[in-house]
């Protein structure tokens, strides 16, 4: 998954390196960013390093204070339960709409994600299992085919994968990951079929578990 500001430039390389680490927690929620230190790391000079910082800000990933630098964003009860209420508006709308104007070939899509996203479970893959979760959404908020939806879902987007990434690192791989999966599984065949009612039954479940099990990782 790219977040290219200027594409396959240097900035955005490191900025796609240092986003892998916080998500694996080689980079700790809250840890301050030092570009030297990063720099050194990277083999490369401070420019691009200060440069992917501000990739990283304008995705939610870091923050930036005046005379304290950067640092990474934490995961408070706070942040989840505002990003669980924004998660939930946008995509309860999205739905409803894709249950109408949902394309065969977005369907189809969708089912490649959730086959990725299943091999990624079986590999214990982190990165690999968020990324393709993000992907899920993403494809089912271009379902409402929405362009403000849109633009609302890329402001949480990087969010969503650091919250998930550090809720799964946490408590690994369970029962409730495999279940999140069939979870969505079933709303995509729910919105093949155009079952209104069961796919907005099963997608409020489906959060209201990621909500809790979100919840539960800050507590561990």
């Amino acid at each position: 998954m790219s977040y290219n500001v200027e594409k396959n430039s240097l900035a955005d390389q490191v900025a796609e390196k240092i986003r892998k680490m916080i998500l694996v927690g080689e980079i700790k929620l809250g840890e301050r960013l030092v570009e030297e230190k990063l720099a050194k790391k990277m083999d490369v000079s401070r420019g691009p390093v200060r440069a992917a910082f501000q990739i990283l800000e304008n995705i939610g990933l870091v923050k930036n204070k005046p005379y304290k630098g950067s640092s990474v964003i934490e995961m408070k009860e706070k942040n989840v339960k505002e990003l669980y209420t924004m998660i939930l508006l946008v995509s309860k709308y999205a739905i409803k709409e894709a249950i109408t104007k949902a394309k065969k070939e977005e369907i189809e899509e969708a089912k490649k994600i959730l086959e990725n996203k299943r091999e990624a479970f079986y590999e214990n893959d982190i990165i690999k299992y968020t990324e393709c979760d993000c992907e899920f959404s993403q494809i089912v908020i271009d379902m409402a085919h929405h362009k403000l939806l849109n633009k609302m879902y890329s402001v949480l987007k990087g969010q969503i994968m650091l919250f998930e990434a550090t809720a799964f690192r946490k408590r690994k791989f369970s029962k409730f990951t495999e279940k999140y999966l069939e979870e969505q599984e079933e709303i995509i065949s729910g919105l093949e079929k155009g079952e209104e009612d069961r796919v907005v039954q099963i997608f409020e479940t489906h959060y209201d578990r990621w909500h809790y099990e979100l919840l539960n990782s800050i507590e561990d």
